[in-house]
């Protein structure tokens, strides 16, 4: 073989098949790290609906949702709109108490002061 035939044509194809191998493992590697990071989050959204007072918990889960979020995204740090999706997801998560039902006024009880101070 010309050493010109070898230059211009197998060591360009060669060079392509390389290049198509390593990017191929790159894209598994970033598909695994995504698949890592929703598992984590997931399970951290879990462990928190169980013990939704856990502010420490609270806070990791944020930190895995954040590091999810930029997974997803071709920039870097976290966009408001992944920001208030991961706070709207920890409520979601964490079933809360309504506030209604204790801040309503005991009536009964606020009559017998009245009617006391009225006397």
């Amino acid at each position: 073989m010309d050493s010109t035939v070898i230059f211009c044509f197998v060591l360009p194809i060669l060079f392509i098949i390389g290049w198509l191998v390593i990017r191929s493992r790159a894209a598994q590697r970033q598909r695994a790290e995504l698949t890592d990071a929703a598992t984590a989050y997931q399970e951290a959204l879990a462990l928190l609906k169980a013990d939704p007072t856990n502010a420490a918990l609270r806070q990791r889960t944020l930190a895995f949702g954040r590091a999810y979020a930029s997974l997803t995204r071709e920039t870097a740090g976290v966009p408001v709109v992944d920001e208030a999706t991961l706070l709207r997801d920890l409520p979601a998560a964490i079933p809360i108490p309504s506030v209604a039902a204790d801040s309503a006024p005991n009536t009964a009880g606020e009559k017998s002061v009245q009617g006391k101070a009225d006397e």
